[in-house]
């Protein structure tokens, strides 16, 4: 039922809108553990720009910047809170 009434609205499958030619997205990627921040890097890569950073401050100086699209900031970072972080930017 979601699928059709989705359609009726207008709604695209997101799916198809990650390989429809669109220029890269810029994607911040806020993470204390490097295993994980490699594994989210390598598997956003290939199709979009990312920046990893394992710092709030780091993060917020980054951001003043503006040239971001998208912020994914991992909740269990030790030493911040994250939901404070993401209040701040």
């Amino acid at each position: 039922m979601r699928e059709p009434t989705s359609r009726k609205m207008g709604i695209v499958e997101p799916a198809n809108t990650l390989l429809d030619g669109n220029a890269p997205g810029r994607i911040l990627l806020i993470n204390d553990r490097i295993a994980s921040a490699t594994w989210f890097a390598a598997a956003l890569a290939p199709m979009h720009e990312v920046t990893a950073i394992d710092s709030f401050q780091d993060a917020l100086v980054h951001v003043q910047g503006g040239n971001v699209d998208v912020i994914i900031v991992s909740v269990s970072m030790h030493g911040i809170d994250a939901l404070r972080l993401c209040s701040q930017i």
